[in-house]
């Protein structure tokens, strides 16, 4: 039942919007990275990427599934069913029906987005499966097995393996001290071990690939100095804004609020039941535990930015801990835990399709096929044509052999045009880069023929607005290009061309 739901749903889900829309940014951070890893380049030393494991993974699904936009979707979709299949196999420890893994897997699918980021809540379930396992019957195969999870994990993203790591350590500590377990020196070598041998494939690179160490090392201190991510605070329900919003927005907002809810309320109660169990609860108590303290650990992700986007990377765990909480309950109260398992669960795919933003056609416009290269895909009307007009317009004046420069956030745009880009970084968040830093950068853009700028401001900071964040890069620009008008274009998406190129001159 576990397969056959979250095989049906992946499959279901795909078809229903796997070409549906793009997200030129964060999408095509993702996609840029695949098509380069396919074409032999090395995530993170040759190209601004998250941790490779991601890009490897949907590289060689790409050979099997094609390649393009669409191809790394199905990827993703694969993806999307791995996790929930990892996350029912779990949650089937804490039911005796089956059948109640059906509604549980469309809510675990249905808050697994966006679909550029499924790899999240993919590793978020995988961990938790283990920690299930190891609760459950703790040999030392299966703390070795745990630590290649966590290892695994950190080839994914290094604060997922951080994650993945302290959570099922934790894990494996409280099994040891309830069940007064002997060898546990042992079974945590075994668990060390397991890290070491899920980590090969990037300890392989670092020993392997020339330079990748030392951008791998340089990565690790940008991230300490700038930061993953964009703050924002926490959503809790006096601060949803419902003044002078509909009915329909008013109920989504209201189903957000309570899914932000159960992370704060649920993961204690999953703490506390794991601490006060008996060692021969433990088998029974195995789901809700490692749910609990594997969302805990990767609630870390949702806490930094916590928009829907960033609570559907790492709601996961949380959803599993609720349905062994429902479990638990129905032991006592099965007219209760229905009725809860109702409210929660429509809650929670409400706000799902609501924020979700493949899903952004529900209930409006008619999606319209567009033909993009090889591939069509679907958009609503008012976005239609968005995508012709830009590739027509820049295929009419970048010559096939001439460089083009895209800033600060649309990596998309290289992979459309079939264009590597001429610096490591893809996608500039920094606010107030460093004079070094954008040195480096012109360096980069030397001899580039062309610069697209598409001005505006990234989460609405105005610090972030390329002109803004790299002055001394954009005072270049303006000194070494001459703009070219582009009426057919939106008036932020800003073309120039540089001064000593055929055509360029002042």
């Amino acid at each position: 039942m576990a397969l056959l739901t979250a095989a049906g749903f992946a499959v279901a889900w795909h078809l229903w919007v796997g070409d549906a829309h793009l997200n030129p940014a964060e999408e095509g951070y993702l996609w840029y990275g695949t098509w380069r890893t396919g074409l032999g380049e090395i995530p993170v030393r040759d190209f601004q990427s998250y941790d490779p494991g991601r890009y490897y993974l949907c590289a060689a699904l790409a050979k099997v599934l094609g390649g393009g936009l669409l191809g790394l979707r199905r990827a993703e979709a694969c993806v999307q069913g791995l996790g929930i299949l990892f996350g029912l196999l779990a949650a089937r420890r804490a039911t005796r029906a089956s059948w109640v893994l059906v509604p549980l897997g469309v809510v675990l699918g249905a808050w697994m987005f966006p679909r550029h980021k499924v790899f999240e809540g993919m590793v978020a379930l995988a961990c938790t499966w283990s920690g299930t396992r190891l609760l459950e019957h703790p040999t030392r195969r299966r703390h070795a097995a745990a630590g290649v999870t966590a290892g695994l994990a950190a080839v994914f993203g290094r604060n997922l393996g951080l994650y993945a790591a302290v959570a099922l350590a934790l894990l494996a500590a409280v099994s040891a001290w309830k069940r007064r377990e002997r060898g546990c020196a042992r079974d945590g070598l075994a668990l060390a071990g397991g890290v070491v041998a899920g980590y090969a494939p990037m300890l392989a690179l670092m020993l392997l690939a020339p330079g990748f160490l030392a951008q791998f090392v340089e990565s690790l201190r940008l991230l300490l100095r700038l930061g993953a991510n964009i703050e924002a605070p926490w959503l809790w329900p006096w601060r949803v804004e419902l003044a002078g919003v509909g009915a329909r927005e008013t109920l989504a907002r209201i189903c957000l609020a309570l899914v932000y809810l159960l992370p704060v309320t649920v993961l204690p109660l999953g703490w506390l039941v794991l601490l006060r169990a008996r060692a021969e609860e433990l088998p029974r108590r195995a789901a809700l535990g490692a749910a609990a303290v594997v969302g805990t650990l990767f609630l870390h992700h949702a806490s930094v930015r916590s928009d829907a986007s960033h609570l559907a990377q790492s709601i996961q765990p949380t959803l599993v801990a609720t349905a062994g909480l429902l479990a638990l309950l129905a032991e006592r109260r099965r007219a209760l835990a229905a009725g809860l398992a109702v409210v929660l669960g429509l809650g929670a795919v409400d706000a799902a399709v609501e924020h979700n933003p493949a899903l952004n056609h529900v209930g409006r416009a008619r999606l319209v096929s567009v033909q993009l290269g090889n591939e069509r895909l679907r958009f609503l009307p008012q976005h239609a044509d968005y995508y012709p007009r830009l590739l027509a317009a820049l295929q009419r004046r970048v010559g096939p052999e001439e460089r083009i420069f895209i800033a600060p956030s649309r990596p998309s745009f290289y992979a459309l045009l079939g264009k590597r880009s001429p610096s490591w970084w893809i996608y500039f968040f920094v606010e107030g880069a460093d004079e070094a830093e954008q040195a480096r950068l012109v360096a980069e853009l030397e001899g580039v023929e062309w610069v697209l700028l598409v001005d505006h401001a990234i989460a609405e900071r105005e610090g972030l607005r390329f002109p803004n964040s790299y002055p001394l890069v954009w005072a270049h620009v303006l000194a070494s290009y001459r703009r070219v008008p582009t009426p057919e274009l939106e008036p932020n998406h800003q073309l120039y061309r540089l001064r000593t190129a055929p055509g360029g001159e002042r």
